[in-house]
């Protein structure tokens, strides 16, 4: 997963299965700014789906 620094904007690569929880707080090396980053919401939607048996494909219109 990419975040970003809401205050300059540098991107960082997050390796999802190394949080904790639902998200982790991380510093900026560029500006030190201090903000918590969380796990994508469409992944634990995407497993409800998966679990009830909906289409996760996307052609269930």
């Amino acid at each position: 997963m990419i975040a970003a620094c809401p205050k300059c904007k540098t991107r960082f690569k997050i390796d999802e299965s190394k949080m904790a929880g639902a998200g982790v707080k991380l510093r900026c090396s560029k500006c030190r700014t201090v903000f918590a980053v969380r796990k994508k919401a469409a992944d634990t939607g995407t497993k409800a789906m998966q679990q009830s048996g909906g289409d996760t494909q996307g052609r269930g219109f």
